[in-house]
């Protein structure tokens, strides 16, 4: 199902990481739907790396829109429950730039470039 969203998307294949995560899957109560997964990484430090997140592009917005709010908060309690001090993520979407800003996030670097080097 992940990887079909994420194909709907357009995104390219989310890469296996050894790393064990913290995998959520947000259903809409009143109608059982799927509508958003993510998943928090421990990294061995106080810093937890929030990535692969994804939504059900055939639900609504609001859907959407309070599926990420549910996503985001049950993952930092998570992350705060196994130590956590922070958690990091990047993007290029402003609109999940601004859901994250209301669930307590703060702009780090801007206009940078990730790479990553599969081994």
């Amino acid at each position: 199902m992940l990887q079909q969203w994420w194909n709907d998307w357009q995104w390219p294949e989310s890469p296996t990481l050894d790393m064990l995560p913290f995998g959520i899957l947000v259903y809409v109560k009143e109608t059982g739907t799927p509508v958003y997964a993510g998943f928090l990484y421990e990294s061995g430090t106080s810093i937890g790396w929030l990535e692969f997140v994804v939504s059900n592009k055939q639900s609504t917005v609001d859907d959407r829109r309070e599926g990420l709010s549910y996503l985001v908060n049950i993952l930092s309690t998570i992350g705060k429950y196994r130590g956590m001090k922070t958690i990091f993520t990047s993007t290029l979407s402003d609109g999940f730039v601004q859901s994250l800003k209301k669930a307590g996030f703060q702009t780090g670097d801007t206009g940078m470039t990730q790479l990553i080097k599969q081994l």
